[in-house]
C-alpha cells in the first residue's frame, strides 16, 4: 500500500521515491515517463518491492480478490504500471529529496524514513485541469474442446464505438490495449476459418479424454452457425472452448425383423425425433449408421447394417424407388419384403381401423384409394402404398440436408451377446446430426467399419445429446404338429404378418412385449383348409395347473384351445396325441411323466 501518498524503492543500491505528480514540489525533477516505465519489470523481482507495487496497482484498477499469478503480473500488471508512469498518472523522484537516517545496501529492501513530509503542494492551477482517463484492456482466449489454442483466427472488437480485429496469437489469446471503455464484445469474423483451423484436429478420434466444462471456469460453445457473441469485462481475460456439435437420435429394440432392412412401423415415432433434431439446426449433415445382432457371419451383417442404414434414409428422403427395389424377385428369399411389409404399411395408416377385421388388407387399400381392386400387391398398389406411407406426418426430412449412410454390422453391439444370438436390441439405427460446415467428423472409415474401429466410439462420444427411442419386445415360438413347411398369418396387437413362412415347421416371431393375445391362421400344405388357434401371450401358469398344462400344449401345437382350466375331452385327446409322440403312456391324464416331459420339452424350445 501506498505510505503517506507515496512509497520509497530501493533498486541496484539506488533510492526512489514513487508518488502522484500533485505531491512533487515545483523544484523537483522526476525520472522522464519513459525512464520511469522502463524500470517497472526490474523492481517487479523482488517480492517486498512486488508488495508495493501490487498497492500501486490496486489503487490504480481496484482491489484484486486473489493472490495474482506469474501469468496476472505479466499480461495485466506490468503492463498497467509502465502505462501509469507514460501517462503522467505516477511520477519517480530521486530519493535525495526526501531525509533518511538509514541506509539501505540490499536491492529490493525498503529505506525506513525517520521524518517524512511530503512535498509542499502547488499552487492551484489557473484554469481546471481534468484528470487523464484510465485505459483498459480486453482480451479473449479461444481453446478447444481438450483445451489446446486455437491461433490464427480473426476476432472482432467492438469498444468505444470503434471495431477492430485482431488475430489469435499462439496460446489462442485476442488483445486490445489502450481502451477508455469498460465493456467490450467480441465475436468470430471468419467461421469458415475456425472450422478450417479445427478440421485437421477434429478429423481424427480424439479418445476418451476429458473435455473442458463450464466448471473449469470456460464458456462452452459448440461449433455450429451462428456463434454467440462474447462479451467481456475490461482488464479481464475470457476463456471460450469452442466444441464438436453432434447430437444423436438412437432407434433401439427391434426396429428391424432379423435379416430383412425394413423399419417396422413402431419406429415412426424416432423417426420423427430425428426430423425435429435436423429441423433445430440449419442445414446440417445426418449420420445414419445401422447395426445388426451376430446371428449370421460377419460378412453377410456387415452387408445388412448398410442396407438397414439405406433403408432408413430413403424413408427419411420419401425415395420411393429405394423401397420398392426390395420386392424384386432378384433379392435373396430372406431379405425380399412381401406381403408381411405391406400388410405392417397398411396397419400404420391413420384410416386403418376403418377395414373391418375379415376383410383382405390390399383389397380394403385398393378400394379406399381408388385404384384396380384385384388383391394383388402390383407394382401400382405398391408404389401408391410406399408413397403413401413415407408421407406419414412429420417423417420426412427438411430440404438441404446432407444424409451420410454407414454400416456397422455385428460390431458395436448395443447388449453384450454371444456370437450367432438373436438379438433384437441390436438390430437398431442410430442417427448422428453434425453441423454442416464441419460434417461429419471423424470421416467414416468408408462404408462399413469393421471390429475394433475408433470413427464409430468417438461419434459416440462427441454426442452430447443423446434421445433414444425404445419398443420392447417378447418372443413367441409355436411349433405345429404338421411335419412339413406350411403357410401361416399371424397377428398380435397392432403387428400383422400375413404371409408367413414357417420352413422349418417352427413359428418364431417377436411381437410387443405387452401384448396379452393373438391370433394364429394356419395353410395346410397342399389344401386350401386353415386352421385357426387364439394365442394367450405373457407369464405362464405353473406346469401343475391345468391351465398351464393347456397353454403349454397350445404353443407346443397339441391343443387349439380354449384355456379352461378343466381337463375336457379336446384337452385328454391333446395328451394322449402328446403321450403317443413322446413313447409316454396313452392315457390322456396328466399323470407325472407327462408333466414332467411337457415341462421339460416347453422349456428346452423355448430357449
Amino acid at each position: 500500500m501506498t505510505l503517506l501518498g507515496h512509497i520509497e524503492i530501493v533498486s541496484f543500491g539506488t533510492h526512489f521515491v514513487i508518488t502522484r505528480p500533485l505531491s512533487v514540489g515545483r523544484d523537483a525533477v522526476p525520472l522522464s515517463p519513459s525512464l520511469a516505465a522502463s524500470k517497472v519489470d526490474a523492481w517487479c523481482e523482488s517480492p517486498r518491492t512486488l508488495a508495493d507495487l501490487l498497492g500501486l496497482y490496486e489503487d490504480l484498477a481496484g482491489e484484486m480478490f486473489r493472490p495474482p499469478t506469474s501469468a496476472d503480473i505479466n499480461e495485466w500488471i506490468k503492463p498497467r504500471l509502465r502505462r501509469a508512469f507514460q501517462e503522467g498518472e505516477l511520477v519517480v523522484l530521486e530519493s535525495s529529496l526526501f531525509d533518511r537516517t538509514e541506509k539501505q545496501t540490499e536491492q529490493g529492501v525498503h529505506a525506513k524514513p525517520t521524518k517524512l513530509e511530503p512535498p509542499p503542494l502547488p499552487p492551484a492551477p489557473r484554469r481546471p485541469v481534468s484528470p487523464p482517463k484510465t485505459l483498459h484492456s480486453f482480451a479473449i482466449r479461444f481453446v478447444d474442446e481438450l483445451g489446446a489454442a486455437i491461433s490464427d483466427i480473426d476476432i472482432a472488437f467492438a469498444h468505444d464505438g470503434t471495431t477492430e480485429d485482431v488475430t489469435t496469437d499462439g496460446s489462442g489469446v485476442a488483445r486490445v490495449e489502450d481502451s477508455p471503455a469498460r465493456t467490450a464484445r467480441t465475436k468470430v469474423a471468419d467461421v469458415k476459418a475456425l472450422r478450417k483451423a479445427l478440421k485437421e484436429r477434429w478429423n481424427l478420434p480424439r479418445g476418451d479424454r476429458k473435455w473442458l466444462d463450464e466448471t473449469a471456469g470456460v464458456t462452452v460453445v459448440p461449433l455450429k452457425d451462428p456463434l454467440p457473441h462474447f462479451d467481456l469485462a475490461a482488464d479481464k481475460l475470457r476463456i471460450v472452448s469452442i466444441q464438436p456439435y453432434v447430437t444423436r437420435v438412437r432407434l433401439l429394440g427391434g426396429f428391424f425383423d432379423s435379416e430383412k432392412c425394413f423399419p417396422l412401423p413402431v419406429v415412426l415415432d424416432g423417426v420423427r425425433s430425428v426430423v425435429s433434431a435436423c429441423k433445430k439446426h440449419p442445414a446440417p449433415t445426418l449420420l445414419v449408421v445401422g447395426h445388426t445382432d451376430s446371428a449370421g457371419k460377419a460378412d453377410y451383417n456387415d452387408k445388412l447394417s448398410l442396407e438397414r442404414a439405406e433403408a432408413t434414409k430413403d424413408f427419411l428422403k420419401d425415395n420411393v424407388d429405394g423401397w420398392l427395389k426390395w420386392y424384386d424377385a432378384g433379392v435373396p428369399a430372406g431379405k425380399r419384403w412381401g406381403r408381411v411389409e405391406d400388410s405392417l404399411m397398411i396397419l400404420a395408416l391413420p384410416d386403418a381401423a376403418t377395414r373391418a377385421l375379415d376383410q383382405d388388407a390390399i383389397r380394403w387399400f385398393q378400394e379406399s384409394r381408388g385404384l384396380t381392386v384385384d388383391g394383388i400387391a402390383g407394382p401400382q398398389t405398391r408404389r401408391a402404398l410406399v408413397a403413401e406411407y413415407m408421407k406419414l406426418e412429420g417423417t420426412s426430412l427438411p430440404n438441404g440436408v446432407e444424409v451420410v449412410t454407414h454400416g456397422c454390422g455385428e460390431h458395436f453391439p448395443d447388449v453384450p451377446s454371444p456370437d450367432s444370438s438373436h438379438t433384437p436390441q441390436n438390430r437398431r439405427v442410430e442417427c448422428f446430426v453434425f453441423d454442416r460446415g464441419s460434417g461429419v467428423q471423424p470421416p467414416p472409415p468408408g462404408k462399413n467399419s469393421a471390429k475394433g474401429a475408433l470413427e464409430y466410439p468417438e461419434w459416440c462420444r462427441r454426442a452430447k445429446e443423446t434421445e433414444d427411442h425404445t419398443h420392447d419386445f417378447a418372443r413367441i415360438r409355436v411349433q405345429p404338429r404338421l411335419g412339413s413347411a406350411f403357410r401361416y398369418a399371424l397377428r398380435v396387437g397392432s403387428l400383422a404378418y400375413e404371409d408367413g413362412r414357417a420352413a422349418d415347421g417352427v413359428i418364431d416371431h417377436q411381437v410387443p412385449a405387452d401384448a396379452a393375445s393373438g391370433t394364429l391362421v394356419i395353410h395346410l400344405p397342399d389344401s386350401q383348409e386353415t386352421f385357426e388357434w387364439e394365442l394367450q401371450i405373457g407369464t405362464l401358469d405353473a406346469p401343475q395347473d391345468v391351465t398351464g398344462m393347456q397353454q403349454r400344449l397350445v404353443n407346443l401345437g397339441y391343443h387349439s384351445g380354449p384355456v379352461s382350466g378343466s381337463i375336457d375331452e379336446a384337452t385328454q385327446g391333446a395328451l394322449r396325441l402328446f403321450q403317443e409322440d413322446y413313447k409316454l403312456s396313452v392315457t390322456g391324464e396328466y399323470d407325472a411323466p407327462t408333466q414332467n416331459k411337457l415341462r421339460s420339452l416347453h422349456d428346452e424350445l423355448a430357449t
